[in-house]
């Protein structure tokens, strides 16, 4: 699978013309919101850390986990993929993993597999891609293919949570659904709809370390999509999803700027279903967000949510006051009322206390 699957993708990457032929189709507004904190590293830190959401039972300090056996796991697994698909289970494997027709709590971990890894893939590559175009790097292609590829490796790594054998999960995202996303980018089509009828948009947060003690704080990757409503005088479906999904109405307003309201979940912990073969699902609160954003680049978003950690998060990106150049700004509060404030430069990366 490894052999022929990742050279594939890597020859997509590198043989594709460079898309900043067209006009920006991820990176639209990069004067001003998340898209002007976006570059390679805070990206890099806001999908490879992005299980650091659910910090009630995991060390966040940056850079403190305990890595080794994590990445021996991991490693392992993407180093033999059949072996180990053996091992878990091949029916169990696409059972869970790829499809299953039961839509219950316990065996659903293919819904991210799709929404986040395949479909946040195509806007995540393009949006890297994009970057490094804007900034004149040789063969932005491979540039974006190898960032991608780090982050998702990593991003395993953090979620291995200790496990000493197969993790199919793994194998699924990094081989299938992670180079799904990549090689569909390359598909125009698909391009078009994710720029065109649907609005995509990476809306990504503001990470930050935490001046006490180290913590990683303020991080996680999200997608906006807005879809028009045919004859709704400037209505859109709006769906914006990551760790959890709320699902609402969008507005749009003269400038550009659109007014968004969703409702649904967050992901409150994970929840091991079979600790000995790594199955998991989550348990979930509900939740409530208002989104503002000017040319579909994130100005400001305020979400409520019935969690263990933070139940209110605000985020304020660079631009919101007109002809201001100031920093962006975070402010978490949690279920025992203790307040997080951050400072994030223009670059993306801050520091809370």
């Amino acid at each position: 699978m490894s052999r022929f699957l990742l050279p594939a993708t890597l020859l997509l990457a590198l043989a594709a013309p460079a898309a900043a032929q067209d006009a920006p189709r991820f990176l639209r507004s990069p004067g001003w919101g998340a898209d002007s904190q976006f570059n390679p590293a805070t990206h890099f830190l806001n999908d490879a850390y992005d299980i650091f959401q659910l910090g009630a039972d995991r060390d966040i300090r940056f850079f403190r986990q305990p890595f080794q056996r994590d990445v021996r796991n991991v490693f392992d697994n993407l180093a033999h993929p059949f072996r180990n698909i053996r091992a878990f289970g091949t029916s169990d494997f696409v059972k869970y993993e790829i499809f299953s027709t039961g839509f219950t709590k316990e065996s659903m971990q293919w819904v991210p597999n799709y929404s986040l890894h395949a479909m946040g893939g195509i806007v995540m590559y393009g949006a890297v891609r994009e970057w490094y175009e804007a900034h004149g790097v040789p063969r932005p292609g491979l540039a974006a293919f190898t960032t991608v590829t780090l982050e998702s490796l990593l991003n395993e790594i953090n979620e291995n949570e200790g496990l000493d054998g197969p993790n199919a999960d793994a194998i699924a995202d990094f081989y299938l659904f992670d180079l799904a996303g990549i090689a569909l980018w390359h598909v125009e089509g698909v391009r078009n709809l994710f720029a065109g009828p649907l609005n995509a948009a990476l809306w990504g947060r503001q990470p930050s370390v935490l001046l006490s003690n180290g913590e990683l704080r303020n991080v996680g990757m999200y997608y906006a999509l807005k879809w028009r409503i045919p004859h709704g005088r400037g209505l859109h479906a709006f769906s914006y999803f990551g760790m959890g999904s709320l699902f609402g109405l969008s507005v749009s307003h003269p400038g550009d700027w659109h007014t968004s309201v969703g409702f649904g979940f967050r992901t409150r912990e994970g929840v091991k279903i079979d600790p000995t073969r790594g199955l998991k699902t989550v348990d979930t609160g509900v939740a409530g967000g208002i989104f503002l954003d000017k040319g579909h680049s994130l100005m400001a978003s305020l979400v409520v949510a019935d969690l263990d950690t933070d139940v209110v998060e605000l985020n304020l990106y660079p631009g919101l006051w007109r002809g201001r150049r100031h920093p962006g700004l975070w402010a978490t509060v949690s279920r025992e009322g203790e307040v997080r404030l951050g400072l994030v430069t223009r670059w993306g990366v801050g520091i809370g206390y």
